[in-house]
Order: C-alpha cells, then sequence, then structure tokens
C-alpha cells in the first residue's frame, strides 16, 4: 500500500513552460572604412601588382590604383605598368607622394620596389619607396643586368639606400625621365646616390641612355654616377640633359665613359659628400674620352665646378668644355697631374666675372680659377656676361656670343686715362693681344655679324679703364671683322686728326676690297696705333 501510496501521493510536477525566444533587436556596428587596392589588365583585376605582371603577356599595360602596395615586384614580361599619376612629372607641383593620390610601393620588408628582369619595360607614375635593405639590392628601382629598352618616367623615387640601378645592354634606349629623385640616403653600400652603374650593376657595358628632365635633389654622395672602373667595359651613347640637380655631394660623375655628352643641365648647391669623397659639379675621374659639356649652369659648392682627374684608371682626353656658366666655387676648374692628355678646349664660358678666370695665363683676371699644372687649358675667348638666354623655367645656359673676349685691357698705364704715359707698355701689349687673336679671327672670319658684336663687347670693357685703351683694343681687332672696321669713327671713339680718320678710311676700304690676314692686318694696326698715340696725345 505504501508503495501504491507513494504514487499517488507525490505532489506533481510543476507545468514545463517553453522557454521565450529571445528578443531580437537590431544593432548596427560601423564598420572601419576599407579601400580595396588593385591593379588591372583590362576589366580583369589582381590583388597586387606582382600578381598582374604573373598574368599579363608582353605588350600589356597594367594600371594600379592609388594605395600603399607592400611588395617586391619583379617585372620579367615587356609590360608597360601605370600607377595613379601615369603622365604627370615626378616633380609637378601637383604630386604629393601621398598614397590617397598616388600609387606608393614600398617593397617587401625593406627591398627593391621593382626588380626589372625583362627588356622593353615601362614604369610610369608611381612613387617608390623605403628600400632599406641592403641584402635586398636597396635601390628603389633595379633594372638587371643586359636588359634593354628600359622606360622609367614620371615617378617620385625617394628614401631609398640608392634611387635607380642602371643597366641597359646592345638593344634599345634605356630612357630615365621626367622623375623627382631625391633623399635616397639610407645607410647601407652605395647609399646616398640617385643613379647610380658600374660595369657589375650593367652586367657589362652600360650602353645608349637618355637621362633627361629629372629633377635630382639632395643625394649625399652622388646625383647621378657612373662609375665602370674596366676600361674594356666602358659606358657609352650617354646623354645627360635638361636634368635639375641641386644639393648633392658629386652632382654627376663619370669612370671609363665614353661618346657621351653633358649638356644643358642646372645644376645648383653642390656640397660635401658624407662618404669622405670631394665635392664636384660635374668630375672625370678617369677614362673618359670624347666627352662634350656644353650649356650648363653651374652655381655654388663648396669645392670644384669641374674636376679632370684620375683615379687609378687612366688619363681623360677628347674632352670639350664650352658655353657653360661656372661661378660659386672656390675653384671653378682643377685638373688633376696626369689627369688629362693633350689640350682642353674651355673657350666659350663664363667664369663668373667679365674679366674671365682667375689664372696665370689671364692677367687681370677675377673670376673662377682654373688650375691647370700643366698648362693644358685653353679657356680664351670666354662669356664677359653671364647673360643666360634660356627661356625662364627652362634648365641649362645660353651664352651672349656678343660678350666673347679673348683678353683683358692693359691696366691703366702711369698718368691715368687721357694721360701721356705708358706708350711703350701700351704698344708692347697690343701686339701680345693680336698673337692670342689670331687664333679668335680665324673662329670667326667671315661673320662679320659676330665680329662686330665681339668688338662692342670688347670696347664696352676697355672703356671702363680709359679712352686710350679702348681706342687700342679695338683697333687690335679690326682684323676680326674681315671687311667692316666696327667702331672707327669719330663721333665713338673721340678721333679729330684729320690724317688719321683718312688712314682709318683707307684700312677699312683696302679690307673691303682685298681682306688681309690676321697678320697683315696686325701689321696696320700697329702702326695705326702709334700714329694714334702721337696724333691724339694718348
Amino acid at each position: 500500500m505504501s508503495s501504491v501510496w507513494s504514487l499517488f501521493s507525490r505532489r506533481p510536477s510543476p507545468i514545463r513552460r517553453a522557454p521565450k525566444p529571445p528578443s531580437h533587436r537590431l544593432f548596427l556596428e560601423q564598420l572601419e572604412e576599407r579601400v580595396v587596392l588593385d591593379a588591372h589588365i583590362g576589366n580583369a583585376t589582381y590583388a597586387t601588382i606582382q600578381a598582374a605582371v604573373n598574368a599579363a603577356s608582353a605588350g600589356n599595360i597594367i594600371t594600379v590604383d592609388a594605395g600603399t602596395y607592400a611588395e617586391k615586384v619583379t617585372v620579367n614580361k615587356a609590360v608597360t605598368i601605370e600607377g595613379a599619376q601615369v603622365g604627370v612629372a615626378g616633380q609637378s607641383p601637383n604630386r604629393t607622394g601621398n598614397p590617397a593620390t598616388e600609387s606608393v610601393v614600398t617593397g617587401a620588408s625593406g627591398s627593391t620596389s621593382f626588380y626589372v628582369t625583362a627588356s622593353g619595360v615601362t614604369i610610369d607614375g608611381f612613387t617608390v619607396e623605403d628600400a632599406t635593405n641592403a641584402n635586398n639590392f636597396g635601390f628603389g628601382i633595379l633594372i638587371a643586368g643586359g636588359v634593354s629598352g628600359t622606360h622609367i618616367q614620371n615617378n617620385i623615387i625617394q628614401n631609398n639606400i640608392a634611387g635607380i640601378g642602371l643597366a641597359n645592354g646592345s638593344g634599345g634606349q634605356s630612357v630615365i625621365q621626367d622623375n623627382l629623385i631625391r633623399n635616397n640616403n639610407e645607410p647601407g653600400p652605395g647609399s646616398g646616390t640617385g643613379i647610380y652603374s658600374d660595369q657589375f650593376v650593367a652586367g657589362g657595358s652600360l650602353q645608349n641612355v637618355l637621362i633627361q628632365n629629372n629633377v635630382i635633389s639632395g643625394n649625399q654622395n652622388a646625383g647621378i654616377g657612373l662609375s665602370s672602373t674596366d676600361p674594356n667595359q666602358p659606358a657609352s651613347n650617354i646623354l645627360i640633359s635638361g636634368n635639375t640637380l641641386d644639393s648633392n655631394g658629386r652632382q654627376i660623375y663619370l669612370y671609363s665613359t665614353v661618346s657621351s655628352s653633358i649638356t644643358g643641365n642646372t645644376i645648383t648647391n653642390t656640397t660635401t659628400p658624407t662618404d669622405g669623397g670631394t665635392s664636384v659639379g660635374i668630375g672625370l675621374f678617369g677614362n673618359d674620352t670624347n666627352i662634350n659639356i656644353t650649356n650648363n649652369l653651374l652655381a655654388g659648392g663648396t669645392k670644384y665646378g669641374v674636376r679632370i682627374g684620375n683615379f687609378n684608371t687612366g688619363a681623360n682626353s677628347n674632352v670639350t668644355l664650352n658655353d657653360n656658366s661656372i661661378s660659386g666655387f672656390p675653384t671653378g676648374l682643377h685638373l688633376d697631374l696626369n689627369g688629362y692628355s693633350g689640350l682642353l678646349n674651355a673657350s666659350g664660358n663664363f667664369w663668373g666675372s667679365a674679366t674671365g678666370p682667375a689664372s696665370p695665363n689671364n692677367p687681370g683676371g677675377t673670376g673662377e680659377s682654373i688650375d691647370d699644372p700643366s698648362h693644358q687649358v685653353g679657356f680664351t675667348p670666354w662669356l664677359s656676361s653671364g647673360a643666360n638666354g634660356v627661356a625662364s623655367g627652362q634648365t641649362g645656359f645660353s651664352g651672349d656670343q656678343g660678350s666673347l673676349i679673348s683678353s683683358n685691357p692693359p691696366a691703366p698705364s702711369p698718368g691715368g686715362p687721357g694721360g701721356n704715359g705708358g706708350h711703350a707698355d701700351l704698344l708692347s701689349t697690343l701686339k701680345q693681344q693680336l698673337a692670342r687673336d689670331i687664333f679668335v679671327a680665324q673662329q670667326i672670319q667671315g661673320d662679320l655679324a659676330g665680329a662686330t658684336q665681339s668688338l662692342s663687347a670688347w670696347f664696352t670693357l676697355a672703356s671702363l679703364h680709359s679712352r686710350r685703351e679702348a681706342v687700342a683694343l679695338v683697333l687690335d681687332e679690326i682684323s676680326l671683322t674681315f671687311g667692316s672696321v666696327l667702331a672707327l669713327e669719330e663721333g665713338i671713339l673721340g678721333i679729330s686728326d684729320p690724317a688719321l680718320l683718312n688712314r682709318l678710311d683707307g684700312l677699312e676700304s683696302a679690307i673691303a676690297n682685298n681682306p688681309l690676314t690676321p697678320t697683315q692686318a696686325g701689321q696696320q694696326i700697329i702702326s695705326l696705333t702709334g700714329a694714334l698715340v702721337v696724333a691724339e696725345g694718348l
């Protein structure tokens, strides 16, 4: 009974109710803003630049969105890679380097950003930075040895160990243009260089390169350095033109370079390299031959404007240094002993003063000094004016050819302007000038307009000393006109003696009807100068 009772006497279990369903409240969580970075080939999209290169075929164009890409891109196909700033020069004020508007490639863990291993590649419109790992090349962009036809254009290349490692083989021309290459000074081998090549980086000889319209600044050791020390593997057919180089330790230097030109560049504020080397605007450091240095503006530096030396490689030869403006250096032109073979043509330059360079061969010269231990430099005629004919906003220097002079006027003789002393010294100086000016006469023979401009400049410069010297110098230079006696008129020179004026008119007619050689004209000029001294009481 107890068991039965127990069965019936238990308190009934409570009724279990189904649990209430959870309350479904809607919570809106703000997600962080994300930008998806992509590279594209036509309508196809890839998550990285390297993935696009891997998928590309030769000739494809890869476009890359703005943003930061932390990758090392090995370009092993002939493709064009266009960043967000394609076609916009790196030095343009519209360029910021900011990933909001730029395609910024930083490499992988400090590696090189672009490693070009195929010919015919173009990289256009990027910011390339932070190659800081010396064990992974250290260049922002490295072109592999033997590759040719690479175009690197419209990029900002900054804050790397070095900017561009340059190679170009025997194929098409390599073009480096419209880039801003700055502050590549991260620690490591070769640090502080904007553009660099040697026989190892180039994989042999560097050939057929155009470096044009770049701004290269703030690189502590060199703006452009072509440094092959092997004369059997020289750089050749290199044109460095239209660049602005500012505040680099060595702005441009060459070793073992042949048949090349440095022309139309503006080179300012040359600094002292941090690697222990010597500051130089343009340096030829050995085995450089057939090099033309023309129409450059070199302004300001801590040591040399131009240095020609032999650093355990071999003497340089066949160099021309013409129509440049060189000023603001402790030494304008320095030739190391045994640094050059033959005579150096350095005529037609402006040396920072109307009086020409400071040189033992130029009495009265107060411009940039020339160090010429073996007397190899021919610097006459020089430009007495630093007026620059280059259009505003353009690079380089174009001198006023009408300001060419080949000597300074003689120092004022005792008795001062208009005095009676120093006749013998005047004639002696005049004879010396005639000998030097035969070379100039031959250069501009038949160019009456050029001769007229030159004579006008010489007269103006000489008249700063005295009328006597101006008269003597103009008479000295009659031989240059070959048919036009420029300024021998009473109203200009104040010559009043009728007999002397008749002799001058006769000489003009004689030259016009039967042009004289410089020597013949010189002999008559000396005779006339003597008559002038007597007739005018000079």
